[in-house]
């Protein structure tokens, strides 16, 4: 019988790549990403529309934070391997509170590949860790030192205060959320930018 972690497994491989979850049928970032151009991926296709390659890295970041540095308290997986240099993107924080001129910034400096390479290695990690939680604790609210680790890193820039706020109320159960509901949710702007740009398909 399906358990609360297949359901998870089966919904967070929706939102990544076949790479991170080969076993399922339709994952969106490859039907998003698959034969676009890198100019594509950068694009912003309107003064408030953001791009789908800092799309992905928002997703990423958020996911790598959410479960690594939130819900297990380990060690995020951008301090691993270089990732920040190899993307080009110096930015620590998610993203939260950035404004357009920060977002064109970062698109235009991006590397694409790099930054999917990233996303697939939060996302993999994601797997192993969620497979391992323990979910009796699941309804306790966030640990606060894991708040504040999150900001002594540099997870949240001063536009995004509130988050903080926010974030101390919530249970670790919440964190999943920033795994799966808040994938679809980019991934549906990340479509809408796709068709902006005059290339590819709604969802």
């Amino acid at each position: 019988m399906p358990t609360v972690v297949d359901f998870f497994l089966f919904e967070h491989g929706h939102v990544h790549s076949r790479e991170v979850a080969p076993s399922v049928v339709l994952n969106l970032e490859d039907l998003l990403c698959d034969g676009l151009a890198d100019e594509i991926l950068r694009r912003q296709p309107d003064e408030h529309t953001n791009s789908i390659v800092w799309l992905l890295w928002h997703m990423a970041r958020s996911e790598d934070v959410g479960i690594n540095l939130m819900l297990v308290g380990e060690p995020q997986v951008l301090d691993e391997q270089d990732w920040a240099q190899r993307m080009n993107v110096p930015d620590r924080d998610i993203g939260t509170g950035m404004t357009m001129q920060d977002v064109a910034r970062m698109s235009g400096q991006a590397d694409p590949s790099a930054v999917r390479a990233y996303r697939r290695a939060v996302g993999e990690r994601t797997r192993t860790l969620v497979a391992n939680v323990d979910w009796a604790t699941l309804d306790e609210t966030v640990p606060t030192q894991r708040i504040d680790s999150a900001i002594s890193t540099g997870a949240l820039r001063p536009a995004a205060s509130w988050v903080e706020s926010f974030w101390r109320d919530q249970p670790l159960m919440f964190f999943l959320w920033l795994a799966t509901g808040h994938n679809y949710m980019h991934l549906q702007e990340a479509f809408i930018a796709r068709d902006r740009c005059g290339s590819g398909i709604g969802l």
